[in-house]
């Protein structure tokens, strides 16, 4: 679940978008079964996820993110000249990733799994780092 899911797409463009203060997950526990039981839980969701190969996310902002900032499961895909305060997550091959912009100090790419291939150009000093 994100704030906006693309999946099984190719050839897709995410383009000069603003994702504002995106990213929560409203859920009640599946055992709730009367209006007294149900609490609202709140869970950090990604803003933007996407699933699927040759896509390009270009010149969007990411601000105030509650989860992720990008999520990307496939191969080819482009990301650039994004300006994010959360974290952009990779799973695939061959996806580039060049002159995003990290306004938080903690924010970076996450490389997830067994990627290989992938590219990253004017990416600032610290901010690849690899999961499993």
């Amino acid at each position: 679940t994100a704030a906006v899911c693309f999946y099984e797409v190719s050839d897709c463009s995410v383009r000069d978008c603003t994702f504002d203060n995106s990213g929560t997950f409203w859920y009640y526990a599946p055992e709730a079964k009367t209006n007294s039981e149900r609490k609202a839980f709140a869970q950090p969701t990604p803003a933007l996820y996407i699933q699927g190969n040759g896509n390009r996310i270009i010149g969007n902002t990411f601000s105030k993110c509650k989860g992720d900032a990008i999520v990307i499961h496939g191969d080819n895909n482009i990301i650039m000249n994004n300006i994010v305060d959360r974290d952009i997550v990779i799973c695939g091959n061959n996806n580039v990733l060049a002159n995003n912009i990290f306004m938080n100090e903690e924010a970076g790419i996450v490389v997830s799994g067994h990627s290989s291939g992938n590219e990253f150009m004017n990416i600032q000093d610290g901010r690849i780092r690899r999961i499993g």
